[in-house]
């Protein structure tokens, strides 16, 4: 028998549907952190949809990363990341620092010795000419980048995939279009000054131009030949680049990147002691911890300095002290993920449930959202699972706004069409 003790409340259904079948199973006493049980590599192998990916971000926070690659099996990566825009799919920009003559936009790197955590990431690039090292906070990161080859001029460049740059000495800032309404925006500034600043245009650095637009827009400094190490830091923001700047002052005073990842540890063994494992392999706490440290991967906090943007009137918000939650592809996560967080947060559970129903009075037809995103409401899948999660919270005592929920469900249920993939209204068939 696998046992689990809660610190405050009993066990669920949905913590049990986490769990391997358990045979004979030895008493231990956990000696790891409960951090050190998390591993992120897996399920990164799919053989049928897209595999998971080795998350770093601090729980349900709006900066996240992970290795630009297809899967774990991947020779390669895509430059060093930036953000991604939704849990699985999407990545803003990238970051390519590069010794040598070959100028690119986007490199791919051949890569070792890499070693992720939910908090940090070391990666080896280019045959182990150089090494990085990363740790990022809610909305802002940092990146220390060691260059081994003496004789090679130093350059890291900026890219969006389609957006754009601005660069000088001092920082580089743009941003990135994600749909029709949506962007997301950078500023990353060095610690060391560059000799030079620039755009890339034909893979030619071009020195004194300081913007750059449209597809594969990308801005370059280059540091002083023999330059062994840089060390950046950079926000992210969904409102403005000026935002991210203010996101990025107000997390970041340095370029300690290990002290950053020490905050980011303790941060991930405080919300993982929730739950406290009693008895089991060690194989089977692994299993347990990282499934648990995935249901915090989404949704993820929108709400910068009391504001948000919400794709789903195009709008930036004031908050009034309730943060705004998105991306949570609820056909994925009412069944266990919602459950469980009404046990062990039933705030945060309160807070997501009154971002679906903001999101509903948003696009202007009060309906409950089915596939929310940073994007909007994709309408992915089908159905009104959210109806489920709140219900589910009603049950369980949560506070709510009981006749805004009504009509919200009520609404999306009678008035929406479940052809998957469409937001139009009810016909015919339906």
């Amino acid at each position: 028998i696998v046992m689990i003790k809660f610190k405050h409340f009993v066990t669920s259904l949905a913590v049990a549907s986490m769990l391997v079948a358990c045979g004979n199973v030895q008493q231990a006493e956990v000696k790891k952190d409960f951090v050190d049980y998390v591993n992120p590599y897996i399920g990164n192998i799919s053989h049928l949809l897209v595999p998971t990916f080795p998350t770093v971000q601090l729980p349900n926070s709006m900066l996240r990363v992970y290795p630009e690659r297809s899967d774990y099996t991947s020779e390669r990566v895509k430059g060093l990341p930036i953000i991604v825009t939704n849990h699985r799919e999407n990545s803003a920009f990238n970051l390519t620092p590069y010794q040598g003559e070959d100028l690119k936009p986007v490199r791919s790197y051949t890569y070792d010795n890499e070693k992720l955590t939910p908090y940090a990431y070391e990666i080896e690039l280019d045959d182990n000419n150089m090494a990085v090292k990363y740790a990022l906070s809610h909305q802002s990161a940092i990146y220390n980048i060691e260059f081994r080859q003496a004789d090679k001029p130093v350059y890291v460049m900026v890219n969006t995939r389609l957006g754009a740059m601005h660069a000088d000495a001092k920082g580089i800032s743009g941003h990135q279009r994600l749909s029709d309404n949506t962007n997301v925006y950078l500023y990353i500034e060095p610690e060391q000054t560059p000799i030079q600043t620039g755009v890339l245009e034909n893979n030619t650095l071009v020195e004194n131009k300081v913007d750059a637009e449209g597809k594969n827009a990308c801005a370059v400094w280059r540091f002083a030949d023999g330059t062994k190490q840089v060390n950046l830091r950079y926000g992210v923001s969904f409102i403005s680049a000026e935002q991210a700047k203010k996101n990025l002052e107000r997390e970041q005073k340095d370029y300690n990147v290990a002290a950053l990842a020490a905050i980011g540890r303790d941060v991930w063994n405080k919300t993982l002691a929730r739950i406290d494992v009693q008895g089991g392999t060690e194989d089977e706490k692994t299993v347990l911890y990282t499934s648990y440290y995935r249901t915090f991967e989404r949704p993820i906090c929108m709400s910068e300095d009391g504001r948000y943007f919400s794709a789903f009137d195009g709008k930036v918000h004031e908050d009034n002290g309730v943060p705004f939650y998105t991306d949570d592809w609820i056909w994925d996560t009412y069944r266990a993920a919602h459950p469980l967080r009404l046990l062990i947060d039933q705030k945060k559970e309160e807070d997501i449930i009154d971002s679906y129903l903001r999101m509903a009075e948003q696009m202007g037809n009060m309906w409950m959202p089915t596939f929310p995103e940073v994007t909007g409401d994709s309408r992915r899948m089908n159905s009104n699972h959210a109806v489920v999660t709140v219900a589910d919270a009603l049950a369980k005592g949560l506070k709510l706004d009981l006749a805004k929920a009504y009509e919200a469900c009520k609404k999306g249920i009678e008035e929406k069409t479940l052809v998957p993939w469409s937001d139009a209204p009810a016909g015919w068939l339906d």
